[in-house]
């Protein structure tokens, strides 16, 4: 709760929403505004001093401690879990992909038979796929493998040729 006291003359002091008269007037010591030129230069003594409820501000640090707790959590989440992260992520897009299929099947078949039936046919058809071109992929990974040094070679040499540059591949000591 969030009492104010007034610094005017004849003005009872508010506390708890009641009026007090026998309140104190502050208008020196701690708290207390000194005298400012108002907007049509007249001195203003009219000052409010905002004093906090003990349980407004353990309300308010609670609030802040757990501002903090959720940037930790989220933190961790990003760096840390961040391969949980990236699967919930992929199985979400795997669903949304498998969806026509399961439910062009759930017209015919229960919806769980349905989804087992396309994961089914999907790993079927990975299977057969890498058991067929394997050893192509395989392949032509080990050449783009053995072909990394001359490609780097091609490229620094493209760049040193457009930036004039003098850049090589051999490694320097600093």
């Amino acid at each position: 709760m969030v009492h104010t006291e007034s610094g005017r003359d004849g003005a009872a002091d508010t506390v708890a929403g009641r009026r007090d008269e026998r309140a104190p007037r502050r208008e020196t010591g701690f708290g207390a505004c000194p005298a400012r030129l108002g907007w049509c230069g007249t001195r203003n003594l009219a000052c409010n001093r905002i004093v906090l409820d003990p349980s407004s501000v353990w309300r308010s640090a609670w609030v802040v401690v757990a501002v903090v707790m959720l940037a930790l959590l989220g933190r961790f989440v990003f760096a840390d879990g961040g391969s949980v992260l990236f699967l919930l992520i992929l199985s979400f897009f795997l669903a949304l992909a498998m969806e026509p299929a399961v439910g062009r099947l759930t017209q015919r078949i229960p919806r769980s038979a349905a989804t087992i039936a396309v994961m089914s046919a999907t790993a079927l058809f990975s299977a057969l796929f890498f058991w067929q071109f394997g050893s192509l992929l395989v392949e032509q990974l080990s050449a783009l493998i053995d072909s990394i040094p001359s490609l780097t070679g091609q490229l620094l040499a493209q760049i040193n040729e457009r930036f004039g540059t003098t850049y090589t591949t051999e490694s320097s000591a600093w």
